[in-house]
């Protein structure tokens, strides 16, 4: 998949609300709930986001969100946890909107192993999920406008 923000229509003042949400971690119902919208309207305006954005995933459309700067860019951290390359590599081939296994068949390794690598990632770096991991990547400067375009 590649990634072309500058192509990217604006997000709706809701859209980018219930993005921000998943963006921090926070699931769908959670976001609902806390916006006191239904889990359908939620669930509708992410699908929304999703076709402007170009990928139905939430990793994938939190990255490309604040690629375009529909959604703030986390304020960067001044330290980051200590991470392998290949945790590195596969948080950004995830950013990207890769799944879990196309990126084990890319890197030659078995999906078990990667996605114990992936999970160790995300406890390294206090993840909530995979969309909060990419905006804890964007806060700790691992990932960045350079990671637009994946191939």
């Amino acid at each position: 998949m590649t990634i072309r923000p500058a192509a990217v229509p604006d997000l709706s003042v809701e859209e980018r609300e219930i993005l921000a949400g998943i963006a921090q971690g926070s699931y769908p119902i959670t976001v609902a709930s806390g916006l006191g919208l239904s889990l359908q309207t939620v669930t509708a305006c992410l699908a929304r986001a999703g076709r402007k954005l170009g990928t139905w995933d939430h990793a994938g459309m939190v990255h490309v969100a604040y690629l375009a700067e529909q959604l703030p860019r986390p304020k960067p951290s001044q330290t980051c946890p200590a991470l392998s390359s290949d945790q590195l590599r596969i948080i950004r081939l995830r950013a990207s909107g890769k799944a879990l296994d196309t990126i084990a068949e890319e890197l030659d390794r078995a999906p078990r192993q990667l996605g114990g690598e992936f999970r160790e990632a995300q406890f390294i770096l206090c993840a909530e999920s995979e969309a909060h991991l990419v905006t804890r990547g964007w806060e700790y400067g691992l990932l960045d406008r350079t990671e637009g375009q994946v191939s």
